[in-house]
């Protein structure tokens, strides 16, 4: 909203497009180039972001994340214009925890010989990650700055460089203009991050720990967003991972007690979360925990995984539980206790809204992104 930035934005696809927004001092840009990792970019792909810059001319260029090459071919493109990236996933950090910790043989059994191409793909999956470490790490030495807004992400970087800028990251609009309460909630429900192609996201915990809360709450309920939308398996579309659910599913007999949603817009999101009783975020991996975030914004009451930044903006007992990644009872305990007792439902909401909006302050991102860019172009 400053008038006196001019942004463009570049975007990967199939096409080689730009566009000007009549309405603000934005331009698109789409590039077709390919998005990958683990791999050195080549000559070809440099010359095509040399271009870009050069038609841009920009002051300074923000990379949102590390985790794919292009990141390398823009720093190498730059010819010295100011590099910097903001955070999004650590590389390192995913790449040891393959598969969420799930054993790949295990998946492989469960999923079966139909499945041999989709778990080859999965397998050259971790492998591009692994790979892909020493290219981020080259990344965040070469660059300008690193854009991040919690401590944890400083413990992961801070071997390669020490700069570091902090600016919270914005939050949508969806969620930051809602209020849940325990009388409008569905009794008995929860919603989750959005994992379905990705073990990484803990999800087969949830449904693991949702065979014991359904022992007292028979009509529990868990809403699972994300790229799969039907109760019934399909061969074509459903990952390894999502088989491996569905099993799980069967297994402990869920089938009337998980649903799956789809994709849903920030808007559908933030309303799921006014709906529900407890909000889990399982991942075994996060660097913001975004939608843990947002579920906090809402004051959806909320049970976390401890990794990442989460400890930095949930206090425990007081704006939320944590627990271990893969204590599937502690996650049963602790929806338990929110299920049964609508003052600590209340209570968890009311800080959880008060920690993130002072933590976080939304209202004062773009000034503080700017000073930053300033910074970064000052001592170039």
């Amino acid at each position: 909203e400053n008038n006196q930035v001019d942004l463009h934005v570049v975007a990967l696809g199939n096409n080689d497009i730009t566009k000007k927004d009549d309405n603000s001092n934005v331009t698109y840009h789409m590039i077709n180039l390919p998005r990958y990792r683990g791999k050195q970019v080549d000559k070809k792909e440099i010359a095509v972001w040399k271009k870009v810059i050069d038609k841009v001319s920009p002051d300074i260029i923000q990379v949102w994340g590390t985790e794919f090459s292009f990141g390398r071919a823009i720093e190498l493109a730059s010819k010295g214009i100011p590099v910097c990236f903001y955070i999004q996933g650590a590389m390192e950090s995913i790449s040891i925890h393959p598969a969420g910790d799930i054993p790949l043989l295990k998946l492989f059994r469960q999923t079966g010989l139909t499945s041999i191409f989709k778990f080859n793909a999965m397998k050259k999956e971790i492998k591009s990650n692994v790979r892909h470490v020493p290219i981020e790490a080259q990344m965040i030495k070469d660059a300008s700055g690193v854009l991040l807004d919690n401590e944890w992400t400083k413990t992961q970087y801070a071997k390669h460089t020490d700069k570091f800028y902090n600016v919270p990251l914005a939050l949508n609009k969806a969620f930051l203009n809602n209020e849940w309460k325990v009388e409008n909630c569905e009794k008995h429900s929860i919603f989750t991050v959005a994992g379905g192609a990705s073990p990484i996201k803990g999800i087969h915990n949830v449904v693991i720990a949702l065979n014991q809360i359904k022992q007292k709450y028979p009509d529990v309920k868990l809403y699972i967003p994300g790229s799969v939308s039907s109760a019934k398996p399909h061969f074509l579309y459903d990952t390894i991972f999502i088989r491996h659910l569905r099993k799980l599913i069967k297994k402990y007999g869920l089938e009337q007690n998980v649903c799956f949603l789809g994709r849903l817009t920030p808007e559908q999101m933030a309303e799921q979360m006014l709906k529900s009783n407890v909000f889990v975020m399982p991942s075994c991996v996060e660097t913001h925990s975004s939608s843990l975030r947002e579920a906090m914004s809402v004051g959806c009451p909320s049970v976390s995984a401890c990794v990442g930044s989460v400890m930095e903006f949930v206090s425990h007992g007081k704006s939320g539980y944590v627990y271990r990644y893969d204590d599937v009872d502690a996650i049963a305990y602790y929806v338990d206790k929110i299920f049964a007792n609508d003052h600590i439902a209340t209570e968890f909401s009311a800080n959880a809204k008060k920690s993130v909006k002072e933590k976080y302050p939304q209202d004062k991102i773009g000034q503080m992104l700017i000073t930053a860019y300033e910074n970064m172009i000052n001592k170039k």
